[in-house]
């Protein structure tokens, strides 16, 4: 089951990012409410499958295992370091998890959009480090967030974006 919710988790990591896009949410047609309305459903399922991963990679390593298994870093196989990134990329994504939970606490408000964005940051290079190939999950966001640039970048210097652009 831990291993399974792997392909769920990684989509949604990938894909979660894609709509709130400034380039790619409009052509979706939907409103801008309904963009951040859908993000945060991929954003909490995303949390659920993250936490079938991590919690059922944790109980299978500690049973085989036991905690030894935190101390030594390369294995007999060279995996120990792969779980080492899946732990420090599970914490990550509860940190950001928490920061957006508590997105209307008082002292979280005035910094949530760049908390919300450093600690995206850093789950995506875990999940990246945890598993080399979650790098080409990445590639639609990347197009987005580069489309999204590109355009940010031709209004600074007075062209006018078109749909064909």
């Amino acid at each position: 089951v831990a291993l399974a919710a792997s392909f769920p988790l990684s989509w949604h990591l990938s894909l979660l990012a894609v709509p709130v896009s400034q380039a790619v949410g409009p052509l979706m047609g939907l409103p801008r409410q309904a963009t951040v309305d859908l993000h945060k459903a991929l954003g909490w399922r995303t949390a659920f499958w993250g936490a079938i991963h991590a919690g059922g990679e944790l109980v299978y390593l500690l049973s085989k295992e036991g905690v030894q298994v935190f101390v030594r870093i390369s294995g007999d196989k060279g995996e120990n370091l792969l779980y080492l990134l899946g732990l420090l990329t599970a914490l990550l994504l509860l940190l950001h998890t928490v920061v957006a939970f508590f997105r209307k606490h008082p002292r979280i408000t005035a910094h949530f959009r760049s908390a919300h964005r450093v600690t995206a940051l850093l789950v995506l290079l875990g999940a990246t480090a945890h598993w080399w190939p979650f790098a080409l999950f990445l590639l639609p966001s990347a197009a987005a967030y580069g489309a999204q640039g590109a355009l940010s970048l031709a209004c600074r210097f007075g062209r006018k974006a078109s749909k064909r652009r």
